[in-house]
Formats: C-alpha cells, structure tokens, sequence
C-alpha cells in the first residue's frame, strides 16, 4: 500500500518529537565508548599519560581495547565530535568522473618546488602536436582544415 507525501511528513514529524531513551546499561560499541570518553582521555594526554597507559587503564576497567585503536578512534572523534556518525552529511556528492577529472587538473596545476616541468621525450611527437612549456601556450583561429 502507497503513502501520501503528506502522511510522510506527519509521521517525521512524530517520529522527530520522540524523547531519547534513557536506558544506561544498553550495549554500546567501543567507538561510541570512546566517543563519550574523548574529552577525559584527551585531559589525560595533557597531563602527560601515554596511549598505551590510558589503554591499560580502560583494560582493567572493563573496556578491551588496543592503543593502536584508541588513537585510531581518538582521530575519528576529533574529526568529527558533534556527529555520532561521519558518513551521515547533507553535503551533494559529485559523481566520481568530475570529482577525477577535478583532481587531475589540480594535481597538474601544482608546481613542485625544485623540479622543472619538462616534455616527455625531446622529440617530436608522433601526433603532430609540439609540446610547449606550462604557461606558453596560445590558441590558434580555428581553420577549415579538418
């Protein structure tokens, strides 16, 4: 059975009015544990504890977790701190084709200090085209030639 637009929207509505359940013994994952924990464990690499010493401690407390993924989750959360999921964004994609295209031209356009751009080869291209060096180039008028 189809929905009406309108129904949908009511629905979103009730759905987004609905108080947040408070239970505190649910199971949570350790990402979401460390998320919660992010702004402790931080204050305690400013009071000079390593990774590997907060890991210890969260060990014996009950939380099994490696140093390797404590920093690693401790970068996710800095990233992000106000989402409790960074794949979730309102931001348009672009489609992969632009995005590569973009990303060549930019990647083209940098200059690498130190190194000269050259041509591939000191002779003549086998297309008929004369390589030329970046910034040189100027368009001729279009002709009749084909």
């Amino acid at each position: 059975m189809a929905i009406s637009v309108s129904q949908i929207e009511i629905l979103r509505g009730k759905l987004e009015e609905m108080p947040q359940v408070e239970d505190p013994d649910r199971k949570i994952s350790n990402l979401e544990a460390i998320r919660m924990m992010a702004s402790s464990i931080r204050d305690l690499q400013s009071r000079g504890y390593s990774i590997e010493k907060i890991t210890e401690i969260l060990r014996e407390s009950g939380l099994e977790i490696a140093p390797t993924t404590l920093k690693s989750y401790l970068t996710k959360v800095k990233v992000s701190p106000a989402k409790s999921n960074s794949r979730a964004t309102n931001k348009p994609r672009r489609s992969s084709a632009t995005t590569s295209r973009e990303d060549k031209k930019k990647a083209s356009e940098k200059a690498v200090p130190g190194v000269e751009s050259k041509p591939a080869s000191s002779t003549k291209n086998s297309t008929g085209v004369t390589p030329v060096p970046p910034g040189s180039f100027t368009p001729k008028d279009d002709t009749d030639e084909i």
